[in-house]
């Protein structure tokens, strides 16, 4: 890395200054008993704390000097910060530096000068400590190590007054989430898979009078009103997993009805399995209240002149408040599509007052594009549809406009208002910005959409192993026959090479859809990354430059540390890819907690302590199209033949089975940034101490019961098992396997099990055969794992695992390894 100019030197320093906000402020006690003891300390009548910004110098705290700043270039503190020790004027006069300085020849009329600079913890200096005298004179040793040692208090007490900023900041920032939590407007209730409520919030109170110590551990329903055939629905669309909503009439405590709209989930545990229920409900009594006064309204025009007049009064008070008070957006419309009154939050929501929505024609106001912003012929407006035709119209996806140009996504009813013959006099709209549930609803179908890509990958990798496994072990059995030189000896090694690659793939496709094995351990992430920057050097290339800033004390996380460097790899050769004219890449890490407030933006989030792994670079970035295929298998921005679409997927597989996550930040020209979140361990990082491997035959006597329900995998076992001396028992599956076990007169030396096959998978196969015959030797293969017990990654206790597709060697040396523990 190239060394910093002095521009970029001067700007760090002047960020490190704003940082402390140090200047212009109050005087401070502790700088000025600083100031009083240097003084002292030197036997100096003249001493100050000064800071240095981009022009002036401003004293903090002084003893013996009127000075409150002066001009960075005339100060002697300006020659101090630039100096890496105590800046020492015996004579200011007989300095060519300070010899015409204002501070020499008016003002203080300083002669005599020293100066330490106050260095803060990254090496930048912020100001200085001074002591000055009107006569020449000198400073000893003990008087000079004093001032050193005080301007080194004067930072400490810099730092931990920011350390003070910092926490009240942060517990304002708590506070206001607090806050806002419980002062959510929507109701929220969390109840049992029995209907039991476990938790109530705040507004849950507000709107029912039931205090919470009332509610809690009864059931939900004696609270509502709902019919017998509406809770029946509500219980069967829950019961498959899906969402119920709808509205019912409540009643509060103190038996005062009010319609609830509610939506009823199921919540989830790590595992998938269903724990809970969350409503979250508001209260719309005042939405239906408006359109029934509306309609009542309509109605009383039919009365007489006076008996109308008296009417509107009224009414026009209880629309008032009836609108003033709707959360929703509420405007009317007469048969010109003009807006004839609308509330408060419909105004807020278009940007503009109420006066300058009213008398406006709607459709080319705020309704004239498309979500796609193309035209929108005001002939095809569901609004005016509803007094044109005489008939509600309800739109579930659409867009209004804003006064400022920007568009956001609505919801909405227009409803025809009709006048006493019966004719429609205009439409009463009601809408809603849904924006927010847009945005979680697409996190949410993208998690779903990656999940299901994820699961068809694992299987088509599991067949895809299996087939791989008996064309490449066959084909090396057909090569163990032909003698070099043989012209099909070279097919038969094209075969081998292209099954080889075949795999490669695979293996890609199992990190993707989670179904690889892992290792983990506790490992420090910083460590794992120091050891990788040579590598990663070499790897960009020199037109590149690389920098990585490591988080002190950095907590440990558990994973396999093999995948983690191959995520960072990947992330580092597609931020290399992205700078064809070279730029930078910086890779940062940091501890980090992912709080409630964070989880509600991304709905797949877990809260808790996380270690973060930042790669950043300076290339072409990505548009947001780009960004939503971005993990999916096979999707690629790189020219043909440039690469297979598998490196990204393969990240995100191998960061969520480590119980991760990853997110991309980026926007076109500005580069790109690719965060990943492990969760945070309290545990000892564990170190490699492993010997070498001793050599292991391939052959043997022993017996071997197989049990692979795929005919050529279990064909080629047989083969390569019993051309070394193997006695060999086969079966397609875990019962028939297990029949063969209880009914062989010999002695099993071993059992050889695929984990996923049907009647009965390895894992439970081996579960039972091991409580007949203890101390029976069990070796797992798959081409993936799919049983509960392999998720994780982690293998059952004491257990071997054999990834297919493999070698005839690799077979036989697991085997051995296998057979001969001890």
């Amino acid at each position: 890395m190239t060394a910093p100019t002095p521009l970029e030197t001067e700007q760090a320093r002047l960020e490190a200054l704003r940082r402390f906000e140090i200047l212009d402020t109050p005087p401070e006690r502790a700088f000025e008993e600083i100031v009083k003891l240097a003084a002292r300390l030197c036997r100096v009548p003249i001493a100050y704390i000064a800071f240095l910004d981009e022009a002036r110098q401003w004293i903090k705290a002084k003893i013996g000097i009127e000075l409150q700043s002066s001009p960075r270039r005339e100060s002697f503190c300006h020659h101090t910060i630039q100096s890496p020790g105590l800046t020492f004027v015996p004579d200011a006069l007989a300095d060519d530096r300070f010899r015409e300085s204002p501070l020499v020849r008016a003002g203080p009329q300083i002669r005599f000068y020293a100066g330490a600079p106050l260095v803060t913890a990254e090496g930048c200096a912020v100001g200085t400590l001074c002591v000055a005298d009107s006569q020449p004179r000198d400073l000893s040793h003990e008087e000079q190590d004093s001032l050193r040692s005080l301007a080194g208090i004067v930072v400490r007490e810099l730092e931990l007054r920011e350390a003070a900023t910092s926490r009240r900041r942060i517990a304002e920032a708590y506070r206001k989430i607090y806050h806002a939590v419980q002062h959510s407007p929507a109701i929220v209730m969390v109840t049992d898979l029995t209907g039991i409520i476990e938790h109530v919030n705040p507004k849950f109170t507000e709107v029912t009078g039931y205090p919470s110590g009332e509610v809690l551990g009864r059931p939900a329903t004696g609270l509502g009103e709902q019919s017998p055939d509406d809770a029946r629905r509500m219980w069967e669309v829950l019961s498959r997993g899906g969402t119920w909503s709808g509205e019912f009439l409540n009643r509060r405590k103190d038996g005062v009805a009010y319609w609830e709209a509610a939506s009823i989930s199921t919540l989830h545990d790590e595992s998938g399995r269903a724990t809970h229920y969350i409503k979250i409900a508001e209260d719309v009594t005042v939405r239906r209240e408006a359109q029934e006064a509306l309609r009542m309204m309509n109605a009383q025009l039919e009365r007489t002149v006076r008996e109308r007049t008296l009417t509107l009064l009224q009414v026009s008070r209880n629309r008032e408040d009836i609108l003033n008070s709707a959360g929703e957006g509420i405007f009317g419309l007469d048969v010109d599509g003009r807006v004839t009154f609308a509330n408060p939050a419909a105004a807020r929501m278009f940007g503009c007052e109420i006066a300058d929505l009213v008398g406006q024609v709607s459709h080319p106001f705020f309704h004239h594009s498309r979500p796609d912003g193309s035209p929108y012929p005001q002939e095809d407006c569901p609004i005016y549809a509803a007094f044109r035709h005489g008939s509600t119209q309800r739109v579930d996806a659409d867009v209004f406009w804003r006064r400022d140009g920007s568009s956001f996504p609505v919801e909405y009813v227009s409803t025809p208002i009709r006048d006493e013959e019966g004719g429609v006099a205009g439409a009463v709209v009601t809408f809603l910005d849904i924006t927010e549930r847009r945005r979680l609803e697409d996190q949410f179908r993208q998690s779903q959409k990656m999940e299901a890509i994820g699961r068809l990958a694992g299987g088509v990798a599991h067949d895809f192993n299996n087939l791989l496994t008996a064309i490449g072990g066959y084909t090396d059995l057909a090569l163990r026959r032909v003698e070099p030189g043989q012209p099909i000896r070279r097919d038969l090694e094209e075969i081998r090479r292209a099954g080889e690659r075949a795999a490669g793939l695979t293996r890609q496709l199992l990190a993707f859809s989670r179904r690889q094995m892992l290792q983990p351990k506790v490992i420090d992430l910083n460590e794992l990354l120091a050891n990788l920057e040579k590598m990663l050097r070499r790897l960009i290339g020199e037109d590149i430059d690389l920098a990585i800033a490591f988080a002190p004390n950095l907590g440990a996380v558990k994973a396999d540390s093999g995948q983690i460097e191959q995520v960072v790899m990947n992330l580092a050769v597609n931020a290399r890819d992205a700078m064809p004219r070279g730029g930078r890449i910086t890779i940062e890490t940091a501890n980090v907690s992912l709080d409630a407030a964070y989880a509600l933006r991304r709905v797949v989030v877990k809260p808790g302590p996380y270690v973060m792994a930042a790669v950043t670079d300076t290339g072409t970035g990505m548009d947001a199209e780009t960004q939503s295929h971005l993990f999916e298998p096979f999707f690629t921005t790189k020219p043909q033949g440039r690469g297979t679409g598998l490196g990204l997927s393969t990240v995100y597989g191998i960061v969520k089975q480590s119980g991760g996550y990853i997110w991309a930040y980026s926007e076109p020209g500005k580069g790109s940034t690719f965060k990943v979140y492990l969760p945070r361990v309290n545990e000892e990082v564990q170190t490699d101490a492993l010997p070498p491997p001793a050599a292991v035959p391939s052959s043997g006597s022993e017996t071997v019961l197989l049990a692979e329900d795929e005919p050529g995998v279990r064909g080629l076992v047989v083969e390569i098992l019993r051309s070394q001396g193997y006695s060999v028992i086969a079966a397609p599956d875990g019962a028939e396997a297990l029949a063969l076990l209880r009914t062989h007169a010999g002695r099993i030396d071993l059992l050889l099990t695929d984990t996923v096959m049907p009647v009965m998978g390895g894992i439970e196969l081996a579960a039972r055969a091991l409580r007949e015959k203890p101390g029976l030797r069990v070796l797992y293969m798959s081409g993936y794992t799919d049983n509960e017990v392999f998720r994780s990654g982690i293998f059952p206790h004491g257990s071997a695992f054999l990834q297919k597709p493999f070698t005839p060697e690799g077979l036989l040396k697991k085997v051995r390894e296998v057979v001969e523990q001890t």
